[in-house]
């Protein structure tokens, strides 16, 4: 049965409201999907990571987390909320120090070792060898620790090298999260052989410039 007037007139508005529904939700999960796939590379990144570090064989990518990004932008900013909005313009750049500034710079600042007795010998340059600091955990503990969290955080420091072996998660932990913050290079050194710490400063080196 066709049902009464006003059973019609609730059908078209019940047909029209799913409709917008479905409009809006389909906005809302394609944000969705494109947040799961950038976060699924994510993941891959710091599996990757992890596995650079610990000398492990390191999965083969199967996201481009850049890519993955860009269209997670792209579904945020078709929201119609945002279409109005302009865009931010980029922050600009504040000029390069002149070389006279006394401002620190990256080439001039240390690069920390954490962990062992003493400097070792690397196979590196002698500029190289002349900017490596070394911190020795089992004399100095918690309290050089701390120091270094704040060096780093402060931009007193170029790049952070950990002898895996020798360095305690607890003192560890709180390194890399600075430097991750700090936006310096790191890296584990195992136990600090002479081919691991060639290796991780090589990596750090690489990563500075």
């Amino acid at each position: 049965m066709a049902g009464t007037p006003f059973d019609q007139l609730l059908e078209v508005v019940r047909a029209s409201l799913h409709g917008r529904r479905a409009v809006a939700l389909e906005r809302v999960q394609r944000v969705e999907r494109a947040l799961a796939e950038y976060a699924a590379a994510l993941e891959e990144e710091i599996v990757r990571e992890f596995a650079r570090e610990h000398g492990l064989t390191q999965p083969k990518p199967v996201h481009d987390r850049v890519k993955l990004a860009a269209a997670l932008r792209e579904a945020v900013l078709a929201l119609p909320e945002l279409s109005a909005v302009p865009e931010r313009a980029a922050p600009s750049v504040p000029p390069e120090p002149p070389p006279s500034s006394t401002a620190p710079r990256v080439h001039v600042l240390p690069i920390v070792v954490v962990g062992g007795v003493g400097r070792k010998a690397t196979s590196h340059p002698h500029e190289v060898e002349e900017r490596l600091e070394w911190i020795d955990t089992t004399r100095q503990g918690t309290v050089a620790i701390g120091n270094l969290t704040q060096r780093i955080r402060s931009g007193r420091v170029a790049a952070l090298v950990l002898l895996e072996g020798l360095v305690g998660h607890r003192h560890s932990e709180p390194l890399v999260s600075a430097a991750r913050e700090a936006g310096i290079p790191w890296a584990f050194a195992g136990k600090g052989g002479r081919a691991a710490l060639d290796r991780a400063l090589g990596d750090v080196l690489g990563r500075l410039g």
